[in-house]
């Protein structure tokens, strides 16, 4: 990334006629289709090559002009380059039309950081539209959850995704027997290959050995010594873990086709990303260099840790087995929830589900003094397209009713207390009632409270529950909960949610980061990683 000693305008940095004449329009006057005409006359492997250094960079650089790992702001111009910017850029570039054999580079002049403005000032937008206008809370609410899908995607924090999938994916389902189908690593083993822990070892050492230059080819692994490793990086693995991975550039089109056929082409911005399923592009021009590109090292971390599950998923929905697979990740899930909470508060204060004359109680609950806080895990997430249009009729019908059905089974645990003696060290306690989800967007603000009060309204009718609608229950994501490790002497789980109720401008994260007053961790993910890397 290199300073740049020109004025921030446009015009006045170096780039081609093309792309300048589209970086010079109007805010929300240039479509994907009209992008992508001009993205189709740039050099394919160049582009792809250009767009992942700079994600590369800002994802490993300490750069004081860096925003995080998901962003960097250039000093002179001012333009912001985002991972999300870059991912979305070299989605359109695959997808243009371009080929490795045209004369016009991207990584010449500075075409791809004007680019990076068109995609910030430029492109096409829902919100600036007639008919997309913001004019109630519904459309603020789509348009938040739209954002949320664009960007936050991008940010997450790469050592506890890949603690977290070690912990699932290598730990917890060797320890947790499936009852309908054979052990996930028999499985893992059985299609790919390859252990889980090779494959993830693999995909550490290609996030790391593509660093510098966003490519790499094989015998840059199979040659490099590392004692460690040296049964893991060798030819036939690496190649196993590439066909998971890896895609040419017509797979990578015709997934685009699959996922965004029916998508409005002015939610562009939203458009599934195939990067997220193939981070990794086998050039055609493999005489020019290293054959595999990592355009996006934020889609690479996502997919190779993070995607594990939807490898599983894909697989069972293949045999008709996918809703099994979803029980029985729901009880993984269950598991790894209570190895957080016992991080938080201390083994000896976490407790697991207890069973009484109408079978389960909630999975975990903490005694807190006066307090016990009741923890159910639901191993739920957004749909693809809740997710890409925010549409309120999917996203009630599916998560909204998902985080209702959730609420009204806790309520009914709740309300048994005083009946059973089973329960009944809960009695004269206040009760806190907690529900964890895998990854429901905002889940912990309030921004779905009318639509979740409404669900319950619904509930209560027609089942007779007096009371749900008016149920207080907290709600929030794994990854947050995770970064809420070493706050429970500064500030209550209660507490939290308070603040958050009290003022619309805080979220979990922004409340726990003031209270805690230094960087947010988790000591439990940091030692899993630690011993990963060993």
């Amino acid at each position: 990334m290199k300073n740049h000693t020109i004025t921030p305008k446009i015009v006045a940095i170096p780039c081609d006629t093309d792309i300048a004449e589209l970086g010079n329009r109007p805010e929300g006057s240039v479509s994907e289709k009209e992008l992508m005409s001009v993205l189709r006359r740039y050099n394919l492997r160049d582009g792809l090559i250009t767009l992942g250094k700079a994600s590369h960079y800002i994802f490993n650089s300490g750069d004081p002009n860096n925003i995080g790992i998901v962003a960097h702001r250039e000093p002179q111009t001012g333009i912001i380059i985002t991972q999300f910017a870059l991912a979305y850029l070299a989605n359109l570039l695959l997808i243009s039309k371009a080929n490795d054999y045209k004369s016009k580079y991207l990584s010449k002049k500075d075409n791809w950081l004007i680019l990076c403005n068109i995609y910030n000032s430029s492109l096409i937008q829902p919100e600036i539209t007639e008919t997309y206008k913001i004019t109630d809370e519904d459309k603020l609410r789509s348009f938040m959850i739209r954002l949320h899908f664009e960007q936050m995607e991008y940010q997450f924090s790469p050592i506890y995704m890949m603690g977290r999938t070690v912990v699932i994916f290598n730990d917890l389902i060797n320890k947790i027997p499936p009852g309908r189908f054979e052990n996930l690593s028999i499985i893992f083993e059985k299609e790919i290959s390859l252990s889980i822990y090779d494959y993830l070892r693999i995909a550490a050492a290609v996030a790391a050995g593509s660093k510098r230059t966003a490519t790499f080819n094989i015998q840059m692994f199979t040659n490099a010594d590392i004692p460690q490793l040296k049964g893991v990086l060798i030819e036939e693995k690496i190649n196993k873990f590439l066909k998971i991975l890896k895609a040419d550039y017509e797979t990578i089109k015709k997934e685009d086709i699959t996922f965004n056929q029916n998508l409005n082409p002015i939610l562009t911005k939203t458009r599934f990303n195939p990067l997220l399923v193939y981070p990794i592009i086998e050039t055609d021009a493999k005489h020019l260099g290293d054959p595999f590109v990592v355009p996006n090292i934020s889609a690479y971390i996502r997919k190779a840790f993070g995607g594990i599950y939807w490898l599983f998923h894909r697989y069972f929905e293949d045999k008709g087995q996918q809703q099994e697979f979803r029980n029985y990740f729901g009880y993984v899930f269950q598991e790894y929830v209570g190895l957080i909470l016992k991080g938080i508060y201390g083994k000896q204060n976490v407790h697991p589900e207890l069973d009484y004359p109408k079978g389960k109680f909630v999975d975990w609950w903490v005694e807190r003094g006066d307090k016990i806080y009741l923890f159910e895990a639901k191993a739920n997430q957004f749909a693809l397209q809740s997710k890409q249009t925010g549409d309120k009729d999917l996203i009630v019908k599916g998560e909204i009713k998902k985080i209702a059905d959730a609420t009204a089974q806790v309520f009914k645990r709740a309300h048994d207390i005083p009946k059973y003696n089973e329960l009944s060290q809960f009695n004269n306690k206040k009760v806190l009632p907690c529900i964890v989800f895998m990854d429901m967007p905002l889940v912990s603000s309030l921004l779905y409270e009318s639509w979740i009060k409404e669900a319950l309204e619904n509930i209560e009718k027609e089942k007779q529950l007096n009371g749900l609608k008016d149920f207080h229950i907290f709600l929030v994501n794994i990854e947050e909960l995770e970064l809420y490790d070493e706050l429970i002497d500064k500030i209550e789980l209660e507490d939290v949610f308070s603040i958050i109720k009290n003022n619309l401008s805080e979220g979990f994260l922004s409340v726990i980061q003031k209270a805690k007053g230094s960087k947010l961790r988790n000591l439990f993910l940091d030692e899993t990683f630690k011993d990963f890397r060993a």
